[in-house]
């Protein structure tokens, strides 16, 4: 969707080879945590590895890198959807109704998430019959 390192060229690969190297390090690593320590949360089990201070220190930032990374999308999609679907509709009625469907999902568990699935599925095949 966004071009990205147009200038950089090989190095541009090179790059993105290199972080993806380095993701799959952390990934094996959180994956061998998971499996050692399958009922402990990862801020938990990081407080053992690397003591009580540092640990908490690490956790937290743990905790709000995940949570600056959930508002990001959060608002992304919010703003993707003014500019593509809802253009006349205020962002903040965007973001309330994504709230409560996000309230709505949480609340009644994954399956009403899947049966609202399958409702649009449904309109959605119906539509493009129609039209």
């Amino acid at each position: 969707m966004f071009p990205l390192n147009l200038d950089a060229k090989e190095a541009g690969w090179i790059s993105k080879l290199l972080g993806m190297a380095a993701a799959l390090i952390f990934y094996a690593v959180f994956c061998y945590i998971a499996r050692d320590k399958p009922r402990q949360p990862f801020t938990v089990v990081i407080e053992g590895i690397i003591g009580k201070v540092p640990g908490k220190i690490l956790a937290s930032l743990y905790t709000l890198f995940f949570i600056y990374q959930a508002s990001r999308q959060f608002n992304d999609f919010a703003l993707l959807m003014s500019v593509s679907v809802f253009d006349q509709t205020p962002i903040i009625m965007i973001h309330a109704m994504m709230v409560v469907a996000i309230g709505y999902v949480l609340a009644l568990g994954i399956v009403v998430l899947a049966r609202t699935g399958e409702i649009f599925y449904v309109v959605m095949m119906s539509m493009i019959v129609l039209s």
